[in-house]
């Protein structure tokens, strides 16, 4: 039976809604999925398959981006994709390549990066420069005919019907007839140069479908073996477009600047931001994956101390904060010993515990009890109950290692 068949794509629509809260989209396929099913396997094996308008959208944080959400029978194909094409791409890829990428993350790159320094500093006894390098509007300015040729060389039994698939979905430009959400706020967040819709007919990937994720990664693995094996710094970790490249000698370091970037615009058609390209000796510390790095020459264990940022540390104060306020002004019962809404309590406390957990990645042991004994008295300070009536006024409880508060 020619790949892929009626189960090959059931087994894509689940791993395509594993983990994920129900959205409008799934659920309207859903509501037909045998018959949504049978003609997608049908517009693949007549090769009439196309995909859909994607919906266009903004996000604010961590910074300003143009996300664009496929349609949810093209989001089964990314995942039919993907199933083939990551168990041979993942032999070949670097290890020193960390984002998107099972059972890696951006809390791995950091041990790596604690691992690198401990070992060219010697324990911290010598000084450690690092080199950050970004790549310009990465995402953006992918060259979509090289990605697709990267792809496509693999040889697989089903390689025919995956490079058509690969042609309908990653070779396409989304922008075409995409469905821009709210045209006013996308014209006022994202500036022009940062735009997608700005660039040429043949550059760029959509962020937010799965096959960009992989596709990044293998668009920048030749990147990575040109670093490790000609290159040769004495430690290297690569996060999407974010590169940091470590050694005793500066100098060596400042050397391969324009080695990388002569690379990049030869090679894979991109450029350097030259404004975030900075070459800084960690004693001074750096910003790397959303917290700050710094050489401590004393911890000769670990001389690479992961710090949280200041920004980080106040919004899991103002998420405190309010939780703080509804339990001191409880707007779910009618009675201060009356039922409690728990499915309210534990969606406030789920954002919390996620913060805490991205904290123990860090030095923030003493800002952690600082908070939550804080937290605590805040919630029990005043009310001289009995033991009984206070659990029922207050039923948090924050571990001993204060990496989590859960209820009672």
């Amino acid at each position: 039976m020619r790949w892929p068949n009626f189960k090959d794509l059931l087994t894509g629509h689940k791993s395509c809604r594993k983990g994920k809260k129900p959205s409008a989209p799934q659920i309207a396929f859903e509501q037909h999925l045998g018959a949504n099913l049978l003609s997608l396997h049908r517009d693949i094996h007549n090769c009439s398959y196309a995909t859909r308008p994607a919906q266009c959208f903004v996000v604010a944080r961590p910074k300003p981006r143009e996300i664009f959400a496929a349609d949810y029978r093209d989001r089964i194909i990314h995942h039919l994709i993907i199933s083939k094409l990551e168990p041979l791409w993942e032999k070949q890829f670097s290890s020193s390549s960390f984002a998107c990428r099972k059972g890696l993350g951006p809390h791995h790159a950091l041990r790596m990066a604690q691992q690198r320094v401990s070992i060219i500093s010697q324990g911290g006894a010598k000084s450690c420069w690092a080199l950050q390098l970004d790549i310009k509007t990465f995402f953006s300015t992918i060259h979509r005919p090289t990605l697709t040729s990267l792809l496509k060389c693999n040889a697989l039994p089903e390689q025919s019907v995956i490079n058509f698939l690969i042609d309908k979905t990653v070779g396409v430009d989304s922008r075409k007839n995409a469905i821009i959400v709210n045209r006013h706020i996308h014209r006022k967040v994202i500036r022009p140069e940062k735009s997608w819709f700005n660039q040429p007919p043949d550059k760029g990937i959509p962020i937010g479908n799965l096959t960009s994720q992989f596709g990044a990664n293998v668009y920048l693995d030749g990147l990575d073996k040109f670093i490790e094996h000609k290159l040769k710094p004495a430690g290297y970790i690569r996060y999407v477009d974010d590169l940091l490249l470590l050694d005793a000698c500066p100098q060596r370091l400042g050397s391969m600047i324009q080695l990388i970037s002569e690379w990049l615009f030869n090679h894979r058609h991109q450029t350097l931001q030259m404004n975030k390209t900075k070459l800084t000796e960690l004693t001074a510390g750096i910003f790397f994956l959303g917290y700050r790095l710094r050489c401590d020459k004393y911890d000769a264990k670990n001389p690479l101390q992961v710090f949280h940022k200041s920004n980080k540390k106040w919004e899991f104060i103002k998420a405190i904060k309010g939780l703080e306020n509804t339990r001191l002004h409880p707007p779910l019962r009618n009675h201060w010993l009356g039922p409690i809404d728990y499915s309210a309590q534990r969606r406030q406390i789920q954002p919390i515990n996620a913060r805490l957990g991205t904290m123990a990645h860090s030095r923030t042991y003493t800002y952690r009890k600082q908070a939550l004994n804080h937290l605590k008295h805040s919630l029990t300070d005043g009310h001289d109950q009995p033991q009984e009536v206070f659990q029922t006024w207050e039923p948090l409880i924050v571990s001993d290692d204060y990496l989590s508060i859960k209820l009672r």
